[in-house]
């Protein structure tokens, strides 16, 4: 039965894609950011109880969703876990690319659905979510200095926030979005081991964002190189007019997986 419903469901996410002019192109739509190989893997998760109706269609509205592909002052969004060792690498490329474009783009952290490294993420999460609404001016700098060593409190106090300014936000966005109540809740966890996160529950189930980290530029998912050099030229693909700032010569170097601002020696890459 479950897959007979589904399968009226996605003929006629097909059909109301084709009606829409929206050309299909082997296994991966130009109108959506996911491929179709991804949309039948996860129908088969579900299939097997591995997987909820809510995220396959989710993950069906990212594949059949248009989206831009050039803008004048693009979008990027970065999807990660605040203590995802490959996360944090891709931050630390980030970084650097965002120095050279300043504020021709309009960058942000968001975190995914659910937490795989334990209540300090969750906190790590709620502080950065509050910064950025409170305190955007002061979140690059913040991320540049949590990046270096994971010191929460001391990044804080060394950009002047403070650890008590965010109290009222932490506190208002953990009872909106069940945070605590959630983590307290075991039956709530995905697969029964991780705490959710619902801050961003609707970005993660309209673009299909299960792993950390995951980029987006103008609302497309993106597959990149984590080097500031291949950051760059990923993120300058999404302008309408290219700036003169995008042919700065970055390092081609990788970042590490985790803490500290080191090379690395092999290119190690992955996800959480």
């Amino acid at each position: 039965m479950k897959i007979v419903i589904l399968f009226l469901f996605f003929i006629s996410l097909i059909s109301s894609v084709y009606s829409e002019s929206c050309a299909l192109s082997g296994n991966a739509p130009p109108c959506g950011v996911v491929s179709l190989d991804e949309v039948i893997g996860l129908i088969n998760h579900w299939t097997t109880g591995n997987a909820s109706l809510s995220d396959v269609i989710g993950l069906i509205s990212a594949w059949s969703a248009p989206q831009e592909s050039v803008s004048n002052k693009p979008v990027i969004e970065l999807f990660v876990m605040s203590y995802c060792p490959f996360g944090l690498q891709i931050e630390k490329g980030l970084i650097t690319v965002l120095d050279t474009l300043n504020d021709s783009v309009n960058f942000s952290v968001r975190f995914c659905g659910y937490a795989m490294h334990g209540r300090i993420e969750i906190n790590e999460q709620l502080t950065q979510y509050c910064i950025q609404r409170e305190h955007i001016d002061r979140y690059l700098p913040y991320l540049r200095c949590f990046l270096a060593d994971g010191n929460t409190s001391g990044c804080l106090n060394m950009t002047g926030i403070g650890p008590t300014n965010l109290a009222g936000c932490i506190q208002s966005a953990d009872i909106e979005y069940n945070i605590t109540q959630n983590y307290n809740n075991q039956t709530t966890w995905f697969a029964g081991r991780f705490p959710p996160f619902g801050i961003y529950k609707e970005e993660t189930e309209r673009y299909g964002i299960y792993s950390s980290p995951t980029l987006l530029v103008n609302g497309t998912i993106v597959d990149t190189n984590r080097d500031p050099k291949s950051l760059l030229e990923t993120i300058c693909a999404g302008f309408a007019a290219r700036p003169a700032s995008c042919d700065a010569n970055l390092s081609d170097a990788m970042p590490t997986p985790g803490f500290g601002f080191v090379e690395a020696r092999n290119n190690q890459t992955g996800s959480c």
